[in-house]
């Protein structure tokens, strides 16, 4: 369902602002609605043994409560909410953005520390035991947080 809510904040606009509340007229035939001293509708009322009596007050009330006040409350809180999610949108790709990034630096580093250590392996003369042991020690590590 697509709810065109800009035509819908004007309709809120243009209608009877204050407060809106139902009423049952006296002979029983209709609910009142009313802002103020100001008639807004009415709707069919049933005698109270009929069926349909508390589907017409409901909706009597209903009626009442979607006041445009109600309305442009409920639109305002959509708005703020869509403009919560644009931000959060935007926070989600900017840290998608920097994991990326930063598992390439990873990436980056875990093979120019494998070059290094392959130099030592490769030329006996210039390793010293120390920086080759801890070398691989930082490789066996890295290689487990995968």
């Amino acid at each position: 369902m697509t709810i065109d809510k800009q035509e819908i904040k004007a309709l809120a606009e243009a209608a009877t602002g204050g407060e809106w509340t139902c009423s049952e007229k006296h002979d029983g035939r209709f609910w009142h609605i009313r802002a103020g001293n100001q008639a807004i509708g009415a709707t069919h009322a049933a005698g109270r043994k009929s069926p349909m009596a508390g589907v017409f007050e409901a909706n009597a009330k209903f009626i009442a409560a979607a006041s445009p006040a109600t309305v442009l409350a409920l639109l305002a809180e959509i708005e703020e909410d869509a403009m919560h999610m644009r931000a959060f949108g935007e926070v989600m790709r900017s840290q998608t953005e920097q994991v990326d990034q930063l598992k390439a630096e990873n990436e980056a580093l875990r093979s120019a520390l494998g070059d290094l250590l392959s130099l030592y392996e490769d030329d006996e003369g210039c390793r010293s035991l120390p920086q080759y042991l801890a070398g691989i020690a930082v490789m066996d590590k890295a290689v487990s947080h995968d």
